[in-house]
């Protein structure tokens, strides 16, 4: 069971890794554990938003002022940017040709997606193998924050084995995507695994600027330490795993509609096709709901490396909840469904 759940689960927290390693708080926490040069702790850090200040009381002069009158002035039509446009792009040296052509179909995927965000949300996903209840996964999105005047999304998973299956293995993971606003593209993300026999710390940070990703990764098991810290090019635009759940909410969904995106998981890039299969009716929380489905298809650009299918149901309504997944694997059927 436990190698079917890590084959599940390597596409959105990596490669499986209770130790007596702390977890840290959060994501942010990393920035300080590995080597990133203070220029990029600026540039990557993610802050919260500060509540406005209430407004002082009025003060009223004791003489009674005269109001003016406003000057008329004619409203202006305020015309709304698309999130991504296209423009010619100067790439750099070596830069691969394989991710210019990523850019088509991804700009193409783009141009239908309408962010979909609600904060405070928070959805619980019982994980089953077989039929047997092996762990949960809950989905956050967190209070949006800032980079300089950028306004950051932030999503958050985390992962744990059910109680019984923690004398088995015992999971206890979590994930956090921080997406810039005005593009849907990812700024930074970051994985920690505390697992039984072994922990991983991950960081990567995107540099669209430079087309650029930087990762740090850090692994403890049997007292031996390995890194794997590697910088390399990133496509126009693609997304990590979890942001990936989000941006399937924000596009139209309509029968039939092939989207296209490139998803960066440990350095490497991914090519996913999702499709939207059929509308349908499917019971979560002892209630009938209507739901799109959609086949993904998850195709590494590396060769030797084999594709993967899983199937995503989100709700029709215009909450465009994700209600159910699961994937076949070679040892048998992993679901996941909505949970109270």
């Amino acid at each position: 069971m436990k190698s079917a759940m890590i084959l599940f689960f390597v596409f959105l927290f990596g490669c499986a890794t209770q130790n007596d390693r702390p977890v840290p708080a959060d994501g942010e926490a990393l920035l300080k554990e590995f080597e990133v040069t203070k220029e990029e702790q600026e540039k990557f850090s993610f802050e919260a938003i500060k509540p406005t200040p209430a407004p002082a009381p009025e003060v009223r002069d004791t003489v009674k002022k005269i109001k003016l009158k406003k000057p008329i002035t004619e409203k202006k039509e305020v015309i709304k940017k698309n999130t991504v446009t296209k423009t010619a792009k100067v790439y750099p040296e070596d830069y691969p040709e394989a991710f210019k052509e990523l850019f088509k179909d991804a700009h193409k995927t783009w141009s239908k997606f309408k962010p979909l965000i609600r904060v405070g949300e928070s959805i619980n996903f019982e994980i089953t193998y077989l039929g047997i209840k092996a762990g949960n996964i809950k989905f956050m999105v967190l209070d949006n924050g800032k980079r300089g005047d950028d306004l950051i999304h932030h999503f958050k998973a985390t992962l744990s084995s059910a109680d019984y299956y923690k004398y088995i293995y015992k999971l206890d993971d979590y994930v956090e995507s921080f997406i810039l606003a005005d593009s849907f593209l990812p700024l930074k993300y970051t994985l920690i695994q505390r697992e039984s026999g072994q922990s991983v710390d991950e960081l990567q940070l995107f540099d669209h600027d430079k087309l650029q990703n930087k990762q740090w990764f850090k692994k403890l098991k049997d007292g031996k330490t390995k890194k794997d810290d590697k910088v390399g090019f990133i496509p126009e635009l693609f997304l990590d795993p979890l942001s990936l759940l989000a941006f399937f909410r924000g596009l139209p969904l309509q029968k039939g509609d092939v989207y296209s995106v490139p998803v960066i998981v440990r350095s490497k890039v991914l090519k996913v096709t999702a499709t939207v299969i059929d509308y349908e009716k499917i019971e979560v929380l002892d209630k009938n709901r209507d739901a799109v489905k959609i086949s993904v298809y998850v195709e590494p650009t590396e060769e030797g490396k084999k594709p993967t299918t899983m199937n995503l149901w989100y709700n029709r309504d215009e909450s465009r909840e994700l209600l159910r997944f699961n994937a076949e694997l070679k040892f048998g059927s992993v679901e996941g469904e909505w949970v109270p």
